[in-house]
């Protein structure tokens, strides 16, 4: 039995992956690397990305198996994904398959990477975060030329992180969004010698009986009896990553724009209850709206160009989904779509209302 875990990890930018190359280069001095398209969309992607890790045990089942790490890194939110795969024996995965969902490997199962057993989370600080250069953002933001976080410093903050890091941040009202968001991928089991036995924890959603199956607890654990087709479910696993990726990273952005919305507020209704006349402040509170909304606007252009990958459903070849499944996804997909959608305009709502006292006053004024 073979098996593919992947693990995943956004930022809030969009990444130059040309650019970065010569670093992705250095990160993973030993490995074969290529930029093709995979997954619908063109990406890095690196071959044999880790030497030398074994696993020890999945939730306190021992086994004592050879881990391979493929790695893929998209321009979209720079999207990074980690594929951990290996193979067992029939007995290691008679006593494996029940604990194989995404939480318990990444949380409770043992490595050994550098001679230290340590938890597979860890490759989310040790690889990950650290390709993604966070810490060199932090230091780099954190210089005191940026301090007072001027309209002008940030604008060279934005130039900076471009030259520096090859990757466009979102930026809020006044800093980038640096923040990392990971968690726990697809599992796909490719069961090639028919090992498994299929019993009531297991759904048929292939338009073919007995090709592939999803977990009921877990609908993102799939179980392949056919293995000429792996190829393209692995691609679409990718495509439901990247949906992920974008759903997840726009509500998290949407939420930080709202918490800096929400700060802003005692000072402007403070300045309007005291009847504050100094135009200084009205003109630069003015400009700072305008410069939050363009910054807004970039980030809210940026996810409506990508509308129709939140709401697709993975494209195949050869393999065919059950119509039932293809139509329960599609519906799981609209609903958090139409969420985003939704978070969006409720963001520029509240821009355009944090946005009017400014306009009253020139009225007044006038």
């Amino acid at each position: 039995m073979k098996c593919n875990v992947i693990i995943k990890a956004h930022q809030n930018t969009i990444v130059d992956l040309d650019k970065k190359l010569p670093f992705t280069k250095t990160f993973f001095p030993k490995s074969k690397i290529e930029k093709r398209s995979y997954a619908e969309e063109s990406c890095i992607i690196i071959k044999d990305a880790i030497d030398d890790v074994k696993l020890k045990s999945i939730k306190d089942q021992v086994c004592d198996v050879k881990l391979n790490f493929d790695f893929y890194t998209y321009s979209l939110l720079g999207l990074s994904l980690i594929d951990i795969n290996f193979e067992v024996t029939k007995d290691v995965a008679d006593k494996i398959i029940n604990n194989l969902d995404p939480v318990n490997f990444l949380i409770k199962s043992i490595m050994v990477m550098d001679n230290k057993e340590q938890s597979v989370s860890n490759l989310f600080t040790t690889v990950l975060f650290k390709y993604f250069q966070s810490e060199k953002m932090i230091q780099i933001s954190s210089e005191d030329r940026f301090l007072e976080k001027t309209r002008k410093d940030m604008q060279e903050l934005r130039e900076e992180l471009k030259d520096e890091l090859h990757s466009n941040y979102f930026f809020t009202t006044d800093s980038p969004a640096g923040g990392i968001s990971g968690s726990p991928g697809p599992i796909l089991i490719n069961d090639d010698k028919d090992e498994v036995p299929i019993d009531s924890n297991w759904k048929d959603i292939g338009a073919k009986e007995h090709t592939l199956y999803q977990n009921k607890t877990n609908r993102y654990v799939f179980l392949l009896k056919k293995t000429n087709y792996f190829k393209e479910l692995h691609e679409a696993l990718v495509v439901m990553c990247r949906q992920d990726s974008l759903i997840d990273g726009s509500g998290y952005l949407c939420q930080s724009w709202m918490n800096h919305i929400h700060s802003a507020l005692d000072e402007i209704r403070s300045n309007i209850s005291l009847d504050n006349e100094n135009k200084f402040y009205w003109r630069e509170l003015k400009k700072k709206i305008e410069v939050m909304d363009l910054n807004f606007l970039e980030f809210h252009t940026t996810i409506s160009s990508n509308n129709s990958l939140m709401g697709t459903f993975p494209e195949t070849m050869d393999f065919n989904f059950s119509k039932d499944y293809i139509k329960e996804y599609r519906e799981y997909r609209r609903k958090l779509r139409d969420n985003v959608f939704q978070m969006l305009n409720e963001v520029k709502y509240a821009i355009n209302n944090l946005a009017t006292p400014g306009h009253t006053h020139d009225e007044h004024l006038f």
